[in-house]
């Protein structure tokens, strides 16, 4: 039987001794592997060593509680605030839920575990809060675990743990992993969908679950579908039986997933409603994502990937030149993705987020060498004989085959290698270097810069009356639109008003949002709002920034600052360094909450 140039069979065939015919290591009986296979399977969770697995779920949760800042308010408005108001009954839906922009399916998921926390009676604020976050650090826990798995399939153990490192020890990574973002929940089921996708090398391919979670991806946010477009390309050239391919897996399984997205959107919208396709036209057809800003076409290669790599970047395009050929079409794909998100004039980091997995598997592997390849030969097949032109192998399957030698090349393009095990001789210092970077980095995103926000919800929480009617206490948010999560941070009917700022479908020239229209001159937009002392609101929260240009507002209705919150180091434009409170008629002395 010829072999095809794909498969392992022709490069292991080539491997042999300068002294003509030698002898290799013999494997035990078919049979006692078989039994010590099983024996280690009762230690296995999710196909690897528990141990492995619970340590990476562990570290998911510690990067969890270590994450206390705000990134960007979709991780709110877009998830916890809509499952807060589908349980709760009060909330508030932003624009696009009233134009049909989003599905219900993600928020339906915190929904039911609010659910479930509200029927037991144990719906307070901080579960509220932490238990989403804690089982989207699940999710991303086993999508760590998958992607090891995958890289010990198409390489070998050396490699696997390579990429692990450098996917556990990315700043981008901890940094959104935890967050109840869309984007979070895609990157994670594009990792696991990776793990079945089928890839030379891979032992796990499965067609309807790699594209049952590439559909999944795409209902929880339609963009997710751009990774997967030369992937699924791909796979259709490669496939053999491409009609029993769309017909009875990829057809079947869109129908499927597509179905019960428009079926939860009916009950939750009260019409037939397309979001995805409502979700495309805003965002990618009319293009008016531009409203909440744009950047130039570079912007992701000049500032975007980079910064989302971070010190993994010089790593990344090392290991860029040392992959070998069969995952060219990963490369390829975070090239795609790069190249489609620039044709769209608002950009943002999170956009990219789904692709940095696939940058992990160059950044970390191994040596490009012989070595490589013999630990897979080790691994997978039991070498009997071996001589210049041809080696006995017995395949663990139990089926003997003989082959002839394969030219050295073939060798070179299955030995596993791309980047940090190519650097024998600083390898310690890459290592150190990668790791206090990224830790440093990831500390300070995650625990200072942008944490006022969340930190003022906290105190606005504990401020909510618990009499029989809260919402005699109102509060007036007075920051850019969406800047601090809402009712879902604070689980009190407060009544709470902030500056709003849709975008203009109207097509008028000089549109002005509310929030526009505010920092124009805020004294005026406050005399003009509140007339009378009657209705002013009990709090006011906003940034220091703007403490000068309201302080005669402050001063007329006897308001105090009673709170100050550190938010970052970086303070532009209408964002301050620290957050205020101001409550009416307090004569307490100033609580600094933060530092």
């Amino acid at each position: 039987m010829e072999p095809e140039a794909g498969d392992h069979g022709p490069a292991l065939c080539s491997l042999h001794s300068r002294s003509g015919e030698m002898k290799l290591r013999k494997r035990k009986s078919t049979l006692y592997v078989n039994t010590q296979e099983k024996r280690s399977r009762r230690r296995d969770l999710l196909g690897e060593n528990i141990y492995l697995v619970l340590f990476t779920i562990a570290l998911r949760i510690f990067n969890c509680f270590l994450v206390q800042t705000s990134f960007v308010p979709d991780e709110y408005w877009q998830s916890l605030e809509v499952a807060h108001h589908m349980v709760f009954r009060y909330g508030y839906l932003t624009w696009e839920w009233t134009e049909r922009l989003r599905g219900y399916t993600y928020p339906l998921i915190f929904a039911s575990i609010y659910k479930i926390l509200h029927l037991l009676g144990k719906d307070s604020v901080q579960l509220l809060i932490w238990i989403p976050r804690l089982a989207q650090a699940l999710l991303s826990a086993v999508a760590d675990v998958r992607l090891y798995s995958l890289m010990k399939q198409v390489g070998n153990q050396q490699v696997a743990r390579w990429v692990f490192f450098c996917q556990l020890c990315s700043w981008f990574t901890w940094y959104c992993c935890t967050r109840t973002l869309t984007n979070t929940m895609e990157t994670a089921l594009t990792a696991i969908a990776l793990f079945y996708y089928p890839l030379e090398g891979s032992r796990s391919m499965n067609s309807v679950k790699y594209s049952l979670l590439v559909a999944l991806a795409c209902i929880v946010r339609p963009t997710a579908l751009i990774p997967w477009v030369p992937l699924l390309f791909r796979h259709f050239y490669r496939e053999q039986r491409k009609l029993c391919l769309v017909l009875h897996h990829l057809l079947p399984v869109g129908f499927i997933t597509f179905s019960l997205s428009l079926i939860i959107d009916r009950i939750f919208f009260g019409q037939w409603t397309l979001v995805q396709f409502n979700f495309l036209k805003f965002n990618v057809l009319q293009n008016l994502g531009t409203f909440y800003g744009s950047h130039p076409w570079h912007w992701y290669f000049s500032q975007g990937f980079p910064v989302v790599l971070g010190t993994h970047l010089p790593f990344f395009i090392h290991g860029c030149f040392l992959a070998p050929r069969r995952l060219h079409i990963l490369l390829l794909t975070v090239l795609w993705t790069l190249l489609v998100y620039s044709m769209l004039g608002h950009k943002e980091f999170r956009f990219i987020y789904p692709v940095l997995p696939f940058c992990m598997v160059f950044c970390g592997p191994g040596n490009r060498s012989k070595v490589g390849l013999w630990s897979y030969a080790y691994e997978n097949y039991t070498i009997l004989r071996a001589t210049k032109k041809t080696y006995v192998w017995w395949d663990l399957t139990g089926y003997n085959q003989t082959c002839g030698a394969a030219p050295y090349k073939k060798i070179m393009d299955l030995s596993p290698g791309y980047s940090l095990a190519h650097l024998k001789a600083w390898r310690k210092a890459a290592v150190s270097f990668l790791l206090l970077s990224n830790v440093l980095l990831a500390l300070y995103t995650g625990l200072v810069h942008q944490r006022g926000t969340l930190d003022v919800m906290n105190h606005i929480q504990q401020a909510c009356p618990r009499g029989p009617d809260p919402a005699s206490v109102s509060v007036l948010i007075m920051m850019p639109c969406h800047s601090t999560p809402y009712y879902s941070h604070v689980h009190c009917p407060l009544s709470m008003r902030f500056l709003q700022c849709p975008p203009d479908l109207t097509g008028k020239t000089q549109y002005l949002d509310e929030a526009d229209m505010f920092y124009l001159n805020p004294l005026s937009w406050l005399q003009q709002e509140f007339r009378s002392n009657a209705s002013l609101p009990t709090y006011l929260v906003t940034f220091s920034v703007l403490e000068k240009e309201i302080y005669a507002f402050l001063t007329s209705g006897s308001y105090e600052r009673t709170a100050i919150f550190f938010h970052t180091h970086w303070p532009e434009g209408r964002i301050g360094s620290h957050v205020h409170v101001y409550e009416r008629r307090l004569t307490s002395r100033v609580n600094t909450g933060g530092n």
